[in-house]
Parts: C-alpha cells; sequence; structure tokens
C-alpha cells in the first residue's frame, strides 16, 4: 500500500467504509474494530489527491499532474 492524500466516507448508507485517494489510485477503508485496508478500486492507478463522490456515485477527482477527471464507479466500489 502507498501514501495517501484525501479520504472521506463513501456514503451515510456506509458508515464503516472509507475511500481515501493514494499515490497509485483509490483505495477503500472498511472499519471492523479498527480501520483496515479492504480493497484497491480496480480501473484507476493515477495519483488521486482529492475527490468528491456525488449523489450518482460519481467520484471526481484530481490529481497533482491532472486536471478534473469523472470515475464511475460500481456499488461497491471495486472498480
Amino acid at each position: 500500500m502507498t501514501g495517501g492524500w484525501h479520504s472521506e466516507f463513501i456514503s451515510p448508507q456506509k458508515p464503516k467504509a472509507i475511500l481515501q485517494g493514494t499515490y497509485t489510485g483509490l483505495i477503500v477503508l472498511i472499519h471492523d474494530g479498527e480501520w483496515k485496508f479492504s480493497h484497491r478500486v480496480e480501473g484507476y492507478n493515477d495519483p488521486v489527491k482529492k475527490f468528491v463522490i456525488d449523489k450518482d456515485t460519481n467520484i471526481w477527482v484530481v490529481g497533482p499532474n491532472i486536471g478534473l477527471l469523472k470515475l464511475r464507479a460500481d456499488k461497491d466500489f471495486k472498480k
């Protein structure tokens, strides 16, 4: 796992899941007594310095070397 920048809860419906932008894409952390790595979001491997998740589960990302990008996640944030 690499270092990260920005983290936020995925949604109010998933209060034990955090999405984190890292040097190599996006990861999901799950709380099960303590915060643990769950999985990497497949399909995007560039640095994510900041992101926002909108109501339609789109992830708007900004990296250190790119502009604004719109990513679409599946319901489990697996890809």
